[in-house]
């Protein structure tokens, strides 16, 4: 092999480039050899990666949008919104929608894929844990995890231990890899599962948008939702008391029923007068909580499922052409890279120490 010639300046010309360009050419066509066995080491690797992996998986799709259930429903807005603010329950106004990116985002939270793993399922017959059923169907060969040791019976996921913590974590960001979230113009978002198990990949997917849903609302409604329950504890309170003066009010008479004197009747006034300032009292929270029943209901937004998916699932097929060609193209590209540094080198090497390019 001839040495790269030595140019007198410091950059190249279009010939002293094309000679050089030849010469390297001419060290790849000489060395090919290396170049075929590094582009078929290559290869037989990434077949035998094929072969490690499942050939085929099933595709989930379902698809929702939000349903704003804001609006009138034959009552006045604007008394609601006036009695609203007199019981300090805030305006009867739709709570705000979210984007479709904050949907999207909500569904690969570690808190609702939590939700959704210690849901109950029955997959192949055996019901259990939808995390129990992802270490029996998809443990890896290549996890380091062990996940398969640990079988999950308390759902309280929030006061786990660091190990157990760790399995979750482990099982969680691999279920939301799974999963795929597609918005679109008219608002409905399709959301996609692929999973090497039929029934897992249908069951998850419906209960993780279930588990989306129900925390979505919660959040939603979750300050008009409180005072509804502290008005129908005042209530059931108020009609506690209501019903002991009552009952007291009727012994009273029963007892000064044949008595003449006014003195007799003094305690039957003062609860008299007790029932009616209860009676009030029962009436005005009584209105505030059908208040705060209207808002609830006129808040609570419905992430309404339109499609979901169906037996048979769309299955996909993987085929080894693909892994081959990509390892011949890195085979390629690898044998190139090194027999042109190979090429450097050895002409640098061999360069007198008062010659430069």
């Amino acid at each position: 092999m001839s040495q790269l010639p030595i140019p007198e300046h410091n950059y190249l010309t279009l010939r002293e480039f094309i000679l050089l360009a030849r010469d390297f050419i001419k060290e790849i066509i000489f060395k090919f050899y290396i170049v075929l066995i590094l582009m078929a080491g290559c290869a037989y690797y990434q077949y035998q990666k094929y072969k490690d992996i499942v050939r085929k998986d099933y595709t989930a799709k379902l698809s929702f949008m939000l349903n704003d259930q804001s609006g009138n429903t034959g009552v006045s807005s604007q008394a609601l919104n006036l009695l609203s603010k007199e019981f300090g329950l805030g305006s009867t106004g739709a709570a705000t929608a979210p984007s479709e990116k904050k949907l999207i985002e909500l569904l690969r939270t570690r808190k609702i894929l939590s939700t959704t793993l210690f849901k109950v399922a029955t997959i192949d017959g055996k019901p259990d844990f939808f995390i129990n059923h992802y270490q029996t169907l998809f443990k890896s060969k290549n996890d380091t995890t062990d996940t398969l040791s640990y079988i999950f019976t308390d759902p309280d996921f929030n006061n786990f231990e660091r190990s157990q913590n760790k399995v979750l974590n482990s099982v969680a960001n691999a279920c939301s890899q799974m999963i795929n979230a597609i918005p679109s113009t008219s608002g409905i978002i399709t959301i996609s599962m692929n999973a090497t198990n039929e029934e897992f990949c249908k069951e998850f997917l419906i209960a993780h948008m279930n588990s989306l849903s129900d925390f979505y609302i919660g959040r939603t409604t979750e300050k008009v939702s409180s005072s509804y329950e502290k008005l129908k504890y005042k209530m059931d309170s108020l009609r506690m008391i209501l019903t002991s003066k009552e009952s007291q009010l009727a012994s009273e008479k029963d007892k000064n029923m044949l008595s003449i004197k006014a003195e007799t009747r003094v305690d039957e006034l003062r609860m008299q007068r007790e029932i009616s300032i209860l009676n009030s009292m029962y009436a005005e929270t009584a209105k505030a909580a059908e208040i705060a029943r209207y808002n609830l209901s006129s808040q609570a937004p419905l992430l309404q499922i339109i499609d979901s998916p169906t037996y048979p699932l769309k299955i996909n097929y993987y085929s080894y052409k693909k892994y081959v060609i990509t390892g011949l193209i890195v085979g390629f590209i690898t044998a190139i890279v090194l027999i042109c540094m190979y090429k450097i080198v050895r002409d640098a090497l061999k360069q007198k120490p008062n010659e430069t390019y």
